[in-house]
């Protein structure tokens, strides 16, 4: 192997896929490169020194010798692992659900900063323990942004007046009592908030956010709506994640 294009970055194993005896092949979305793939040599060895460190949903440190189409891995070693992500079935469901995002949907070789630190953030707060159905809704929200969905949810989509009722799933945003129709879903005034503070918080923001679970029940299926209708997106995992709602 060469070295003379050895870099190091940041990043998160998206998929493992084995090749022959004991190597794989990696999807990973770093910090410098964005969605690449690796080869790693050995990974399936007992004594690989790498194993850890490419566990999926791991935050790594990577020293890849980078190459066009697949990279060759040098060494990874381990930054944050989220231990907690696998306590309970639902937020395992989740992270994989996010991975398979990123490993089906963003495109390679694409740096993008604010991707990466999405991918970050929403590990960390799965793994902190936040509240799984507000980090589902957050994913749903950078989803729906990363497709070109925009919602309109600072007034009224007709007139742009603040005092709101309903929320319109036909255009897209908030409606005023003068223009409601009965197509329109009327919410209560939280529901109304919890989706203008969910659409507008980032992730690595979620402490500000204080929703309760039955408002965050009213309202998911207005993201999913966009998901399932508008984006051409599907996940295997999203159907499980459904389950667990």
């Amino acid at each position: 192997m060469t070295t003379h294009n050895i870099e190091k970055t940041e990043g998160v194993v998206l998929k493992t896929t084995p090749y022959k005896e004991s190597d794989a092949i990696l999807s990973v979305y770093t910090y410098q490169f964005g969605k690449i793939s690796v080869y790693g040599k050995g990974l399936k060895k007992i004594n690989s020194k790498n194993a850890r460190g490419v566990t999926p949903s791991t935050l790594s440190l990577f020293e890849l010798n980078i190459r066009p189409n697949m990279s060759a891995l040098v060494r990874a070693s381990g930054i944050e692992y989220y231990t907690h992500i696998q306590d309970h079935i639902e937020t395992d469901i989740l992270c994989q659900c996010l991975l398979e995002y990123y490993y089906r949907y963003i495109p390679e070789n694409k740096p993008d900063q604010d991707t990466y630190l999405f991918l970050i953030d929403t590990l960390k707060a799965i793994d902190a323990g936040y509240s799984y159905k507000l980090i589902y809704a957050l994913i749903l929200v950078f989803i729906m942004k990363d497709n070109g969905i925009e919602l309109e949810v600072d007034g009224c989509v007709h007139c742009g007046h603040t005092s709101v009722t309903s929320f319109s799933l036909i255009d897209g945003g908030f409606v005023c009592h003068k223009h409601q129709t009965d197509q329109d879903i009327v919410l209560s005034i939280d529901a109304l908030k919890a989706i203008r503070h969910i659409y507008k918080t980032p992730i690595a923001h979620i402490d500000s956010l204080k929703i309760e679970e039955k408002v965050l029940k009213e309202i998911l299926f207005i993201f999913e709506h966009y998901i399932d209708e508008y984006c051409g997106i599907y996940l295997n995992a999203l159907s499980f994640v459904k389950e667990w709602i």
